[in-house]
């Protein structure tokens, strides 16, 4: 399995503060763009893969048509049926998110307002590695306060060009090493598949609990 160093921090970290302060600079690229295709979804696509289903949630999804009331929807700007750009559809500065395509990873930045600067500043930044061989990588980072950041880092490992787990690191800054914090199980079945969640009990012992399609009723 690749290894996770505190060099994949400094990478995320270092991203981050570029990217920080490049909202104006970035809205007037991206507006330059000859884009192809607008489609709204109820919620934010995900960027990650499988990022609603390992936490039990069904994925966003594009409307077929557009929606009569668009107020709760996320408004999509695509190119040749990649997202670029993304926002909150009737309130822009809730959320506006920019896609940046490079030869060997993806950005996905993430800017909200800075209610005091009243300027819109990156909030989250998601990375995520071409993917080599039957493994791949992504990481997110945040700034919850002006002190204080959370870091994670994602494995993702394939089998047969699927998915077969999906591994969840959190940076835990007081001990400066990585915690796991999920490790998932892709079950692939007919029409689609189910992923479980290894956990530990209270004896020590580990056991696994569907998480996807969720049980709940």
């Amino acid at each position: 399995m690749c290894k996770i160093t505190l060099e994949d921090l400094e990478k995320v970290k270092n991203l981050f503060q570029h990217y920080r302060y490049k909202y104006e600079e970035l809205e007037i690229a991206f507006s330059k763009l000859n884009y192809t295709d607008t489609k709204y979804s109820n919620i934010y696509i995900d960027f990650f893969p499988y990022g609603s289903e390992r936490i039990g949630n069904k994925p966003g999804k594009f409307y077929k048509r557009t929606p009569k009331n668009i107020s709760d929807t996320i408004t999509n700007m695509l190119i040749d049926d990649k997202i670029y750009y993304c926002y909150v559809t009737q309130k822009k500065d809730a959320g506006e998110r920019f896609y940046i395509y490079e030869e060997q990873q993806t950005l996905y930045l993430c800017y909200t307002i800075n209610h005091k600067t009243n300027k819109m500043e990156l909030s989250m930044i998601y990375i995520l590695e071409k993917q080599e061989g039957e493994e791949q990588k992504g990481y997110f980072f945040m700034e919850d306060t002006p002190l204080t950041y959370r870091s994670m880092t994602f494995l993702y490992k394939y089998q047969n060009e699927k998915i077969s787990n999906v591994y969840t690191y959190l940076f835990d800054f007081a001990s400066n090493i990585w915690i796991l914090t999920q490790d998932l199980r892709f079950e692939h079945i007919e029409n689609g598949y189910i992923i479980y969640s290894k956990k530990k009990d209270d004896n020590g012992s580990y056991f696994e609990r569907q998480i996807y399609p969720s049980n709940k009723k």
